[in-house]
């Protein structure tokens, strides 16, 4: 597992879960947990959102905090976490493989690819 840097320690922690999941092959528990590390994701990046994962969402939409094509990513592990909590079968690996790498696109453009550019400025600031 490649570890996604500068993300606060309850998103940490839960990626890790689902990882763990993921790897175990259990595909229920990994989708829920791929959806519960973007909910806080979004709680974390917009901490006056309102409502449920999906107004949230389209809050973050709203502000242009996140580009188009991620908001796409986070309904896709929306809805994937719906299904393995609610649905009878679980969902597929190939499904959850989506999942999983759409949920670390996101973390990395929100949390890791920030703190990278912040770093670089800083070396590039004079003494």
């Amino acid at each position: 597992m490649d570890v996604i840097g500068d993300l606060p320690p309850s998103i940490e922690l839960t990626f890790a879960e689902a990882e763990a999941n993921y790897v175990d092959g259990r595909m229920m528990s990994a989708s829920i947990m791929y959806r519960k590390t973007v909910e806080l994701a979004v709680r974390d990046l917009n901490p006056e959102g309102k409502g449920m994962l999906n107004a949230r969402i389209r809050a973050l939409q709203k502000e242009e905090a996140v580009p188009d094509t991620l908001i796409k990513l986070l309904d896709t592990v929306k809805f994937l976490g719906n299904e393995g909590a609610h649905d009878d079968e679980p969902p597929s690996p190939e499904d959850v493989e989506r999942g999983r790498d759409f949920t670390r696109l996101f973390l990395v453009y929100s949390y890791e690819l920030p703190a990278r550019v912040e770093a670089a400025l800083a070396k590039d600031e004079p003494e």
